[in-house]
């Protein structure tokens, strides 16, 4: 059984410092700019990309999609063109 206790202080949540490495580069981007997360059958970032977006004061869209790789990063594609990865692309609106 647990015991409770009272007048114990809420800690603040514990929140990467601005030197931290993060997985997504949403504090880097520019508006227009985009990245692609390969090898995702579902928009399952969605709700965190949302999340973070409203924290840094900036808003993005993400769509499944089919890109291509290529030497100057991704390109959109269908999902008939050779090579097509399926995938969250993320793109900062606002």
């Amino acid at each position: 059984m647990y015991t409770t206790q009272k007048h114990v202080p809420i800690p603040k949540p514990q929140r990467l410092t601005s030197g931290s490495r993060r997985k997504y580069p949403l504090d880097t981007m520019e508006i227009d700019e985009m990245f692609f997360v390969p090898d995702k059958e579902k928009n399952s970032i969605s709700t965190h990309i949302a999340a973070s977006g409203a924290a840094l004061g900036r808003k993005f869209i993400t769509r499944l999609t089919y890109m291509t790789k290529t030497k100057r990063g991704w390109k959109l594609a269908t999902r008939e063109a050779a090579g097509a990865v399926q995938g969250v692309g993320v793109w900062r609106t606002e």
